[in-house]
This record gives C-alpha cells, structure tokens and sequence, in this order.
C-alpha cells in the first residue's frame, strides 16, 4: 500500500516530456488536449479582441461556462493562491496589469467520447500510475469543494458522455422499471426533456447546467421531487464504471461487484473510479402546484428582521411535517439577511387538486396579512402546472440564470433533523439557532456596501429537499443515515467577485462555517451534505456519511488500493495511514490531514535506543506568533507560544564500569555539544565529590540558586576541570546549572539515601535544533530539558505517577499542568543559574507548549486548545533593532494618535481573534481548516497593519511576496524592521511547492527552516515499569485517601476546620516532620491544634497546601490569594508553592503593585521568601522610577512605598537618573505636595534648628544662611552674596583679568575636615528627622552635590530645596579637587583622595576618608550580580562623609544606538561624555555689571558598547573609556584646571539594567592611561537586550578616584 506525493510539472525528473505526452496523446487518437483558462483571450499573454468579447458577455452565464476544460461554475477552484486568470466584474476589459495562469486547474485533458471512453480511461490511469501523476474527473465543474480539479493533474473530461435512451420497461436484479440510461456527460435540463418527451418524469436538482449522471448522484443528489420520490441516488438501477484497475465494470445490486455499487451511491464522486453510464428509474408526470412568497424588508433594524424572519419560518416549520409526508417541497431564500432585503418563499406539491393545495398551504398564502407595516409583499402567487416538466420549463429553468456562477462561492450546511419540528418547543430551539446562523453569516457594516456592489445571490437559503418518504430501510444506499429522518437541509452562503480581496475572502468563508454551528450544537446526531459543504467542514468522515464511513473505507480499500482516484475530503485509502503520516499531494488540498488535531511535532526516538535505565526529556523553543509593538503599550496583549524546534536532555544510569570513570569508581558523565563540551571529550565529575557537595539544610529551587550556592558549585568545577582545560563564560554556566539541578533534584527526592547510589555512574548528554542567539529561547529549552530528566532519573513520584497515567503511551507523556510546574520551578532555578534575575516567561513558554497570552507586567495566561501550527521561519540576515521599530511606532503614536491607536488596538484585537479561535477549536467549534483559513487572515491582516506602523523592511515585503505566489500567508515576527518572517504552511500543502517556495527564498538569501508552532510542551521518557506503577500507585491511593478521609489516624484541627489526615503522607512535610517525630508532645497525639500568629494566613491557603501534600495541584496563584498563599507555605515549608508565589509578584510589579507588595515584606516576615519579594520590588523601583517615560506613575508608586524603602531607592546609587539634577528632579517631584506622613512641622523645626547652630560654628560667621532662613526667606541672590554665603570666609576668588590664582587660604586636608563637620550636622539632621524626613532631609542626603556645577547649586539654594552646609559640602569637595588637579603633574597618579589613617587614629583624628563606602575589593569576573546590585540598594554608601565622593551618571542606550551594533561587528556606540571634577567659576566685573565665567576642571569620560563574537555566539562589549580633555563651547581657557595626568587611579561600578535583569561590572582601583579602555564582554547580556521586545539598556556608574 502506498502514499502518493504526486509529481509536479516543475519537477523535471518524474514529469513527462513533451514528447512523452505527445506519444500518450497518438495512443489515445488524439483525445489529449492541452487546458487554457477560459478569460485567457481577455489577456495581453494571449488577447483576441473578438474572443475576450465572447467570453465577457457568457462570463456568468452557467451553460457557456461548464462547456470550458479551462473554467469551473465556482472561480475559487480556478484560482491557486493568488494565479488565476479571473475577470473583475465591473471592469472585465481591464486586465493590463494583471496575468492569466492556470491556477489550479489541470495542464492537459483527456475528452472523453461515448465510443472510447472506457479504454481511453484505461489508459489514462496507466500512463498516469506510470508517472505519479494526478487524476482528476470533470464534468460540469460544479463541486463546491474543488473536486473536480487540480494543479499538475491530468483531468478525465466526462462532459461529451451524452447518449440518452428511454425505456419503458427494463428488468434488473428482477425489478421491472421505466428508466433512462444516461452517459455521464447528460445535464439535468437533457434527462428532464428525455423523460418527459416520454410522459416521464426524471428525479434530478433545481439546476439544469449540473450533469446528473456524476458528482450529483454519486454524492446523494437532492431534488424538488425528493421528498416524493427519494434522492437521485435512490433512482440508481445500474452504473458502467471503469474502476482503478483499468476494467469496465457493470455494477447493480445484484453484481459480483454489489458492494462496490452501494459504496458509489453515496460515497461521493471522483473517488471509486470513471462512471460512463447509469440507469436511472424514472415515474409517470404528475402535476405540480407552486406557491411564492416575496418581501422587503429594508428600513428594518436587526431585532425587527430576526422578529419577521422567526415568525415567517416558524409558520413554516410547523406544517413541516404535514407537506412533506405528502410529498411537498420547497425553499426559503434570505437573501443577504437583511441586507439586500429581500426574501423568497417558493413551496411546490405534486399530485393535488388545487383546492386540496390551497388548503394546504393556507398558513403561506395569508402569511401576508402579517407584519404589514414591517413588510412589503411583491406578491403571493399560486400557480397550477399541468406536468412536472411544465414547472420546469415554466418557472425553474428560467430562474436558471440566477444560479451563481462566475464567482468566488463559499458554502455550508447542516441536515435538520425531523424531531426538531414535532412540537413548538422544538420547532422554536430550531428557528432560533438557524437564525442565529444567518445572523453570524450577515456580513459587518463595513463590508455591506461593497458586497452590495459585487454579491448577486442569497446568503441563507432553507433546502426542503429530504428524501422524506424514502427511509431506505434496507440500507442499499451510502449517503449519510440522517438524511433518511430529516426534513430540512440548512445552506449558508457567500460569494464574491475577481475585486474583493482575498483577506475580504476568507472572512466571508469563516462566518459561512461559523454559521452552521448553532445548528451543530443541536444536532450533534446529523451532518452536512457531501456536494454541499464546507472546505472548512471539521469531522468530515462523520459529518458526511456517519456510520457508513468504515464500510466505505474498506471497500475503497478493495477497489483501489494504491489510492488511484483521490478528492478532498473524500473516502480515502491514504486515511488509513493518514493518522500516523501527514502527506500531502500536488493539489495542495487532497492531502489534507486526518480528522481530529494535529499531534505535537517532535523529533521520534525509538524505544529500543534507549537503555532499561535512561530518562530523557525533550523541550521546545519560543516565540511571539501575534502581538508585536501592541504588547509595548498598556494593557494590550501579545501570544507567546512554543516552536518545536527542540532540545533533548537524556540520562542513562549504569555501573561505573560501562562509563569508565577516571577514578574506577562512581562518576557524573557530562557531554554539552552545544556548548563546546563534546561526547568525545566529556567532563567526569566523581561520585565522591557530589556527595560531598555541601547544600542547603532545607532543599528547594530558590535556595539551590543563590549566589552563595553558585560559588559552591563553582568551586566544584574549577576542582574537577583540568588547568588546560578551564571552563568560563556561558560554558561553565552551562555545567553550573546542570550540576545545581543535579544536586538540588536528586537529594531533595533522596537519591542518596542508598548508599549505593553515589557509587553509580549518570552520563548526562544533550543534542539541540535550536540556533543560539536567535531569540528563540534556547537556555529555557536546556533547562526545562534537563529539569524533566533530572526529576524523571531521580524517581519523582508526580512525575512517575504521570508516566503511568499516560497507559500505553507512558513512555511519551503529555504531561498535567501540576507536573509541569514542578518541572517549571527547577527550570527556572536553572534559568537563574546562567542569567542571574529572569522573568520566568521562556521557560513557562517552554515548559507548558502551546500558547500564552503576555500582558506586561501581568502573568503567562495559558490559551486552551492551541493546536500545533506548521510553520516556516525565514532569516532575513538583516539585524534587527527593536528599539528602533518601537520609536517608530511611539514617533507615529505622537503625531497621529487617534489612526496610531486604532492600528495598535487593532493589532491586540488579532490577538483577542486569534485566542478566541483556538477556543473555538478546543471547543470543537471549529476545525483545522478553519483554523488555517483565519490563521491566513490574521497573517495578512497583522502583516498589513505591522507595515503601515512603519516597522516592515523590504526583505520582509520580499519574503511575503515571494511565498505569497506559492499560496502562502507570511507576516513578520517580531519587532520587524529585519529580523524573521513567518510562513504558514497549511495542512496538506503540496511538499514540492513548498521546496520551490525555500529554493527560491534561499537563493534571495534568506535562510529558512521548518517548524511546528504551538507544540506540545516538555515530554519525557523513562524505561522503568516498576518504578512508574509503584509511583501511580502510591499518587493514586493518596489522592483517594485526602478526598475520602479513609484510614485516617490523625486529625488536625485549624481554624474551626478539621482535616483527617494521615502521618505517613503528612510527615514528608517538613513542618509536620518536625511535630509528628522525636520527643515533641504533639507526636503522640491523634489530634493537633494549629494556631497561627500571622494574619495572613487563612483557611483557603491551609487547605491549598495540605491538598498539595497529597499530590493534588492546580490552585492558582492570583492577586487575590499571593499573599496568603505565600505566608501558609512558608509555614508549612512548602517551598515549591513559595517559588510560584515569588515569581507571580516579580512577574506583575507594576506602579500599583509594587506598593503593595513591599508593605506585605515589610508587615509580614517569611524569611528568604518576602526577602526576595523585597529585593525583587526594589530591583523594579531603581530601573524604572528615575525613567522620565515613566516618572508619573511612579511618582505615586514612591509615595505609596513605606518609608524607608522610598528614602533607600531615592538614595540609591543605583536609581537609574541622567545625574544627581535629574535625581533632584525625581525628589521634588515624589515629595513636593505630598500630604503623607512626611510632614510634620514641630520636628522639621527642630531639625532645622538643630542645623542652623551647627552651621554657624562651622563657619564661623553670623552671616550664612541657615537652615530656618531657607524655610523662610525667598530673596533673590546676587552672585557675590552666594558665592561668600556658600563658602565661607575660606574663599577667594580670582581678580577680574588676572590669569593667576589666588592660593586657597586653607589646606586641603582642613577643607575635608569642614566637609566631614557638615556631614555630621547632617546626620543628627537625619537623625531628629529619621522618622518624618522633609524634601530637604532627603536631597541633602541623596543628593551628591559636588557634581553640580556652580549655576544649577546657587539655582538650588535659591530654591530653599537643600540644607545649606550641605551645598556648602560641595563646593568645598569641588574646591579640595580643584587645588589637588592644580597641583598635579602629568607623572601624578594618586591624588590622595582615599588617605588612609593609621589603626590608632580614630575618633576626631579619623580622616572622613574612611567613612562607609563601597569601593570595590576585586574585578568581576561572572556577569551576573543580582544580589550584589541588591546589597548595594539596601545599604547606599555614605559618600558623603568621605574626603571626596565618587561621580554617579546614568545613560540609556538609544535604540538607533543598539540597532547598529547588532548590525555591526566592532561597531562602537558611545554614552554622552561625562564630565569628572569640578566647574570653576569667576567673576567678571564690566562697566554696567558682574558676569559669572564658569571654566571645568577634571577629565572626561565615557561608556561605550560593541558587538563582539563571543564563546556561544554574539556577545556585547561594555566599557569605560578616559577621552582627552576637549574644550566645552562655555569655556575660553582650561589649560590651568584640565586634568593633565598620563594615568589616573581610580576604580568603577557598572549596573546593567535590561527589561527583565540587571548585573554589576565592578572594577577595584586600577591605572587608567589616556584613552584606555576598560570592560567586560557578555554574550547572556547580549540575549537579554535583544531577545526582549522592549530593547532595553540603562547603565548606571559610579566611580571614583584615589
């Protein structure tokens, strides 16, 4: 048995040359012709004026289209993708610009004549098997699903097949009937006249252009006379068919072949071979009466619509019953519902006397005494036909020419079943889901006007048409069961013209089939006509033939084994291997996929290439699918989901002798190809020294990734890696997070409890389809991979017990989402591991599959039911810059709000549609095909729009056009700009169009690689029966003991709640360990009191933990229960509960949660737990609350935060401001107006009285301005008054037009005594005011004033903002340097600045050098430094206190700035230059005023970064940098105060911030020559500022001199 991947002409190995077919074309007498479409004459390719006319004035006209090789009824099946040869249908003459292609329709044809046909069918089959070549059969062209054709097949043209013969009697399988033998090729209009050119009449369908002799009866064939007489297929006597075997058949019910003649009646066409032939049974004329109703309704709203449409169907369904046991039958037309406001009635009864039919249908004839006012009646017609065929001729065939063809056309059904119109109840559940339908079918305001323009025919039309007196007891027939108890068939429409775009398209097709659905919730026991439904129709077997389908099967199964004749949607050997092979075939429809939803795909490993004792886990990479720029503004959404593109952890567990340990004895093997540690050249760590390894007492995530824990395990490496061979950057990262895992996992399950088990050699290796560096989430898929195989070799009971629950399948588990997050927790300590502080959102991605919804600052929030999504993700080598991207949106945002919003909204909207559609499926609401065909709007939809944000770039345009010839739908991911594109594959794509498709990208450049979107997430396996049904049985037994109570033999008693509980469940709980063992009173007792002092905990929480002990999960953490939740477990010692709750509130900081949150850590310690909740808070706070984009916000936040918190983030070095004005700036702002429990105007009094007494025997002076006077004094100050007020009687300025300096009047150890005298008035300042500080207590304190210039410090003290003696600290610091600087010679290195005293000098002789500070003791080695930057914010350093402070800036890379490094190997981008020292000033004394001369003195400096190639790919570069001093345009003269040192002495830190983590770069005091550089470079850093949407990075700095 085979599967077809047929041949394509573009593949000249397998597709036959011209001569080739030349000589099949000689074989068959020259019946071989080749396919032009049909308008082609219309085209410059091709133009015949004459030609083009003719086709133009026939276009829609049925009977001149279906007589065309080169055209269908319906143009969808015309077209392949965007290459058709269509007409527009308001301009058809106007085609200039556009071309004519075959489409889909077939390049060659067989015409087959009544003489020939069977042999030329025949050989057609052998030339086409020969070839893997497609075959079609064609007749009229009629199928709504494209059956009839497609690309690079070879079509058997049936529509010539037209002998006729009448017979008044014939005889089979004994039964003697009229009949008509019919070629395949007669239409509806030719049987008819033949029938009743002998008083006969024929049983065939409204259209007379359709060839009932081979689609229409083989799918069924309804009728006007169905209910009467039955289906057309019922009429079926015999059939001549040549079947895929190349024999002419003659099949009845009697035959050798019986079987393979029911399966044809009703199987569906082109599936079971070439029908020449068949035998219809036909009757004796009858007259027939028809009744029409027709109405407007155009002024109407939509309830009055709904009101008429129900009252007028209701009418109808009610006497249902009644007309259809008689034979009636008739259609109900809405056309476009509501819209084009007309609807149509027509009800036709044979065999009445017209007095019994008006009495019949009195309900429709005085239906027009109702809704007077709402309607307007054109009519109620009864007419009296003498002979069926006079109706026809009469009245049906006439309004032939309203059949739509010509058109693009979308259709689905429903067969209504007759139990729903037994009663009123019934009847109005009915009537309401069916007008429910033609509702969701109603095209939106926005398109009416142009479906108005271009859609000619009805949206909702109501088929009478069952077979409702032909029960077909003896199942002789295949057609759908159903239909032999239904009464109605239900068809939704749409169409459209060449002018409607084809995203217009498929929005009409989804609501088509979205229509059907309230149908389909009522009748789940029916289904949808073969000839009539959805392309989009899920369940298809069973909607089209329900329990005839398995019969069916096996007779294609007999008939055409090798799958000869295939169809979309049709009876299809290949479906018996569909379901474990996806295959598709030159159609790009037939080779759809199987029913149901498609399975994760993921690399397959066969189960006997594992050991007895190996687990492994394999886990996909990330992306965002939709979402991009939106997810930037607040509140809009973005779709994470998983790519299944994977990494494999596997561990194998054996005797040391099979690993051949270097020591003989127990080892860890460990092999990381990716990371430069090969299989062949592995690391052994000995089982001794695992052992060994000191961990925590208490075992958990958290504290298995502490710094402290890191530096252990570190250590551990640098023992066991040879000195050749020393491990760093993302290597040893790498090796250190597998062994934390390794360690952390195994002893927390007690892996070492057998002391055997450290004597036993692991291997553990790793394989990776994921590029690093590409934004695709490569490190959560190694940690997620290990996690899972770690946990699975360690024997964790969830996850053994998940293995067993998947029955046979255990060995590959889908895994519940409670154990998925127990993997998720150790994922994330891994994640921890190699980045420092992350957000949890790629391994979350990673770990659970699918889709999430990302809203920031909000949590993951799964979307059920995404399916997995084939996709090909192109490179388009351009780098891309997601900063800039974003500015671009942001500059758009701000000169055209209004059209910017509604862009961005629309983009979220996606979102909302594309969530909304994988519930509908997980619902099964819909199918994959439906899925694929929104998906493709979507695509088009939010690639559009992400281009008109401004954010596309010409390789993306070029990747979508170019994949858009192949009839794909490519959108770009990402901030765009470069970057990747997308490409949707849909299911049963043709795989050699798809080949041609990445041949021609890759030859543009473009590098390209498949990949299932929406996978599954991470998936283990273990060969270990016993461990695993031991594990289910202990889970199971567990579960069932907590919900029944059974066995129980302790009750524990909390807050007037009782648990029966069990002590060998409860004991592995590290709290009730401790109560229920030892020496404790309470272990003895059958009952336990619990009290708690925290307020925090309450019973829900209690209960949530308990049930965890017994393995129940799934309690989520939300706003509401974090805090109570996170209180119980730290309690309880559940660790595992605590880490989700610690990453649910880093993962939702925002400027209203994080007040609440550090009030929580303040009121309520948990230990390590509300220590990270505070860490975590103030991290959040100094990256964001100094951003002028965000200082609004966080204004409010600051002033929310309790106290002290808010003075230690104000004081921060770390608060990422421009400067110390920008960090004033943010002071004022969170202080000035602020009604908190800051003010308080008796202690401000004291203190400032406190500070006035200082400052004047400080100075000396009687003059200076204290404290008091800044609160009260607002005069203006001339410079000379604030130049003396500010220093003192020390100062001297220089003479106006001298060059020489005045010596300073006092040394500069005395100026840093003064200085050191001012901070300590300072601090008793603090001090009385400690607990209600004033916006002066706290710039005097925050703020380091020696890095002002002079103006921005006398615009202060005008102000009244800081403490005098603290502005006077500055310039007295600036003063002290300045005459250092002056002193200094180019040799000089140390100023002297860091003096240190001697060990006996203390008290009053303690040099304020030595005040607090937090000068580095050694360089960093490892980029990571959460809880150092952590340390640092907690306990800012008193720089003030000492001789001279450090220099503090922050600077924000720009997006420009980032994009050209990313595009640019060596490429430096650089901070603002920052100047170090001092501004001197003079005065300038003219004839009519005093002027100020500022001059600087110092050095200059600056940041700058570079992409570099680091160990794993792209690493970024950051460095200082000491620039030669270059004159500021305020300056005329420098020379005397620059800084003229060769080398300086000094020493820096470095806080990176990036959207989701942050590091610090520290530099002990070391020599700096001029121009020198100096940093670090970083590949993780790299990852996180490009691998973010946001494209962040602050520095801060801060650094100092010796």
């Amino acid at each position: 048995m085979s599967i077809h991947n047929y041949c394509s002409s573009g593949n000249s190995s397998c597709w036959p040359s011209a001569s080739t077919w030349a000589a099949f074309n000689s074989s068959i007498g020259g019946r071989l012709a080749t396919v032009t479409p049909w308008a082609s004459p219309c085209f410059l390719s091709n133009y015949n004026s004459g030609a083009c006319t003719e086709v133009i004035n026939s276009y829609y006209d049925e009977f001149s289209r279906v007589n065309q090789t080169g055209a269908t009824a319906a143009t969808n099946w015309e077209a392949c993708g965007s290459n058709n040869c269509w007409l527009y249908h308001l301009t058809p003459e106007i085609t200039a610009f556009r071309s004519c292609s075959l489409g889909r329709l077939s390049p060659f044809v067989v015409a087959l004549e009544t003489a020939t046909a069977a042999v030329d069918v025949a050989a057609a089959i052998q030339f086409a098997t020969a070839h893997n070549i497609k075959l079609v059969i064609k007749n009229t062209g009629h199928c709504y699903l494209g059956r009839s054709v497609a690309k690079d097949s070879l079509t058997l043209w049936t529509h010539n097949l037209k002998s006729k013969i009448f017979s008044s009697a014939t005889t089979i399988c004994g039964v003697t009937s009229p009949s008509v033998t019919i070629g395949a090729g007669v239409q509806a209009n030719e049987a008819y006249d033949l029938a009743a050119a002998n008083n006969h009449m024929f049983i065939g369908g409204h259209y007379p252009s359709v060839g009932v002799g081979g689609g229409f009866v083989l799918g069924g064939g309804h009728g006007p006379l169905a209910p009467a007489k039955g289906f057309a297929v019922d009429q079926v006597l015999q059939v001549e068919i040549v079947t895929p075997d190349g024999q002419l058949r003659t099949l009845n019910a009697c035959s050798a072949d019986a079987d393979l003649f029911w399966a044809i009646r009703g199987g569906g066409g082109g599936s079971w071979g070439v029908v020449t032939k068949t035998t219809f049974k036909v009757y004796p004329e009858e007259p027939v009466h028809l009744v029409t109703l027709n109405a407007n309704y155009t002024a109407l709203g939509v309830l009055q619509i709904d009101s008429i449409v129900t009252s007028f169907l209701t009418t109808v369904a009610s006497n249902q019953l009644k007309w259809g046991s008689l034979g009636g039958a008739g259609k109900v037309f809405l056309f476009d519902y509501g819209f084009r406001s007309v609807s149509e009635g027509r009800f036709y009864q044979p065999n009445l006397t017209f007095v019994d039919f008006e009495s019949l249908y009195a309900p429709i004839l005085n239906f027009n005494t109702t809704w007077t006012n709402e309607l307007t009646y054109y009519g109620v017609n009864v007419t009296a036909f003498p002979k069926f065929h006079d109706y026809l001729n009469d009245f049906l065939v006439p309004l032939a020419s309203l059949e739509a063809v010509g058109y693009w056309t979308h259709l689905s059904s429903r067969i209504v079943p007759k139990r729903l119109f037994t009663n009123s109840s019934t009847v109005s559940t009915m009537v309401t889901a069916l007008v429910k339908g033609a509702r969701i079918n109603t095209p939106t305001v926005s398109f009416q006007a142009l479906l108005q323009l271009l859609n000619p025919y009805p949206h909702t039309i109501i088929e009478m048409n069952a077979p409702f007196n032909e029960p077909d007891a003896q199942n002789a027939t295949s057609v759908h069961p159903a239909w032999r108890s239904a009464a109605w068939q239900v068809i939704y429409t749409c169409g459209a013209t060449a002018e409607v775009p084809s995203s217009i398209r498929t929005y009409l097709a989804n609501n088509v089939y979205a229509a059907t659905q309230p149908l389909i919730d009522i009748t789940p026991d029916t289904g949808a006509y073969y000839n009539e439904a959805s392309q989009q129709q899920e369940d298809w077997e069973n909607a089209f033939w329900g329990n005839n389908y398995a019969r069916l099967l096996a007779v294609k199964e007999k008939y055409d084994p090798q799958g000869i004749f295939t169809v979309y949607k049709g009876i299809d050997v290949r479906m018996v291997l569909k379901r474990s092979n996806s295959i598709g075939n030159g159609d790009g429809v037939d080779g759809a996929s199987p029913p149901g939803r498609r399975q994760r795909l993921l690399p397959d490993v066969s189960s006997d290439s594992l050991s007895p004792r190996v687990a492994s886990a394999t886990a996909p990479a990330k992306m965002i699918l939709f979402g991009e720029h939106a997810v930037v503004y607040k509140g809009r959404r973005a779709l994470a989901c998983s790519v299944d593109l994977t990494t494999t952890v596997t561990i194998t567990a054996s005797q040391p002798d099979d690993l051949a340990c270097p020591d003989g004895g127990g080892c860890l093997k460990i092999a990381l190809p990716e990371v430069g540690i090969p299989e062949s050249e592995p690391l052994f760590v000995p089982a001794t020294l695992l052992h060994s390894c000191r961990l925590p007492d208490a075992i958990t995530p958290a504290l298995i990734c502490t710094p402290d824990q890191i530096a252990v395990v570190e250590a551990m490496i640098d023992a066991v890696v040879p000195q050749s061979r020393q491990l760093t950057g993302m290597p040893k990262r790498a090796v250190c997070a597998l062994l934390s895992l390794y360690l952390g996992i195994t002893r927390s399950i007690n892996q070492f409890a057998d002391p055997t088990a450290a004597a036993k050699t692991t291997a553990i290796s790793t394989t990776s389809r994921i590029p690093t560096g590409s934004g695709l989430g490569s490190s959560a898929s190694f940690c997620v991979a290990l996690a899972a195989a770690l946990l699975l070799h360690a024997r964790h009971p969830r996850l053994l017990a998940a293995a067993h629950r998947g029955g046979d399948q255990r060995d590959e588990t889908v895994y519940d989402a409670d154990t998925r997050a127990i993997v998720n927790e150790w994922a994330l300590c891994g994640e921890t591991v190699l980045h420092g502080l992350v957000s949890g959102v790629d391994n979350t991605v990673v770990c659970f599959g699918g889709a999430n919804v990302f809203v920031k600052g909000m949590p993951l929030v799964p979307i059920s039911g995404f399916p997995a999504v084939r996709m090909l993700i192109t490179n388009t080598g351009v780098g891309k810059d997601t900063k800039k991207q974003v500015g671009i949106v942001t500059q758009r945002m701000e000169k055209m709000k209004n059209v910017t919003e509604r862009l961005v909204d629309a983009v979220d909207a996606i979102v909302g549609e594309c969530c909304a559609l994988f519930e509908d499926f997980d619902g099964g609401r819909v199918g994959m095909d439906q899925v694929y065909d929104k998906l493709e709007l979507l695509f088009e939809l939010n690639h559009g729009i992400l281009s008109a944000l401004g954010v596309s770039h010409p390789s993306l345009e070029k990747i979508v056009a170019i994949t858009r010839n192949y009839g794909l739908f490519t959108k770009m991911t990402g901030a765009g700009g470069g970057g990747c594109a997308i490409t949707l594959i849909p299911e049963g794509f043709d795989n050699d169009r798809l080949r041609r498709a990445v041949a021609e990208l890759e030859k543009e450049g473009f590098s390209c690689f498949e990949s299932c979107v929406g996978c599954d997430g991470v998936s283990m396996k273990l060969d270990d029966e016993a461990a695993t049904n031991f594990a289910s049985s202990m889970m199971a037994t567990f579960r069932t003991l907590y919900t029944t109570s059974q066995y129980s033999d302790v009750c524990v008693n909390v807050m007037g709640h009782t648990f029966r509980l069990h002590r060998a469940v409860i004991s592995a709980n590290p709290y009730f360990e401790s109560m229920l063992s030892g020496k404790w009173q309470e272990s003895g007792k059958q009952t336990l009191q619990l009290e708690f002092d925290d307020p925090v905990i309450n019973l829900d929480a209690v209960k949530t933990v308990i049930a965890r002990m017994y393995g129940i999960f799934g309690q989520p953490v939300t706003h509401s229960n974090v805090f109570a939740l996170l209180a119980t477990s730290s309690f309880f010692g559940d660790s595992a509960l605590t880490q989700l709750c610690i990453v649910h509130v880093t993962a939702t900081l925002t400027p209203a949660t994080t007040p609440k949150y550090l009030a929580f850590a303040d009121a309520n310690f948990h230990g390590v737990h509300t220590t990270a909740v505070t860490n975590a808070c103030l991290v959040h706070l100094c990256r964001l609350a100094g951003d002028p984009r965000f200082r609004s916000d966080y204004v409010s936040c600051l002033r929310a935060v309790p106290a002290r918190w808010r003075e230690t983030v104000l004081r921060a070095d770390w608060l990422f401001v421009e400067d110390e004005v920008a960090r004033m700036a943010v002071i004022e702002d969170v202080y000035d107006g602020f009604d908190g429990e800051i003010h308080a105007d008796d202690k401000r009094a004291e203190a400032s009285g406190n500070e006035s007494d200082v400052n004047a025997s400080v100075d000396g002076n009687d003059g200076g301005l204290d404290a008091t006077d800044t609160h009260a004094t607002h005069s203006r100050f001339d410079s000379e008054t604030s130049i003396h007020t500010l220093f003192g009687n020390g100062w001297s300025a220089r003479e106006h037009g001298s060059n020489e300096a005045v010596p300073y009047s006092e040394s500069s150890l005395a100026a840093a005594e003064k200085a050191s005298a001012i901070a300590d008035v300072l601090s008793v300042v603090t001090e009385n005011a400690a607990v209600l500080p004033t916006v002066q207590d706290v710039l005097s304190s925050a703020v380091i004033f020696s890095n002002i210039n002079f103006a921005t410090l006398l615009s202060v003290q005008a102000r009244h903002r800081a403490a005098a003696a603290a502005i006077q600290r500055g310039l007295w610091q600036q003063q002290d340097l300045r005459a250092m600087i002056v002193a200094s010679t180019p040799t000089t290195v140390n100023l002297g600045i860091s003096y240190q005293h001697d060990a006996g000098d203390d008290g009053d002789n303690a040099h304020p050098g030595n005040r607090t500070s937090a000068t580095p003791a050694q360089d960093t080695e490892t980029m990571d430094g959460y809880s150092r930057v952590v340390d640092l914010i907690k306990t800012p350093s008193n720089w003030n206190s000492m001789r001279f402070p450090p220099f503090r800036f922050g600077y924000a890379f720009t997006g420009k700035q980032l994009g050209t490094i990313q595009e640019n190997y060596g490429v430096k981008v650089y901070s603002n230059q920052q100047f170090y020292g001092f501004v001197y000033f003079s005065l300038i004394f003219t004839y009519l005023f005093i002027s100020t001369e500022y001059e600087p003195g110092g050095s200059m400096w600056q940041i700058y970064l570079q992409k570099l190639e680091g160990e794993e790919g792209p690493a970024l570069g950051i460095y200082m940098q000491r620039l030669p001093f270059e004159e500021p345009s305020f300056s005329t003269d420098i020379s005397e105060y620059a800084d003229k040192r060769i080398q300086v002495k000094l020493w820096f830190q470095i806080v990176c911030y990036t959207a989701d983590s942050c590091c610090i770069l520290e530099s002990k005091p070391d020599l700096f020559k001029l121009t020198q550089s100096w940093g670090w470079r970083s590949t993780k850093m790299y990852s996180d500022i490009f691998e973010d949407p946001e494209l962040e990075f602050k520095c801060v700095v801060v650094m100092g001199q010796t």
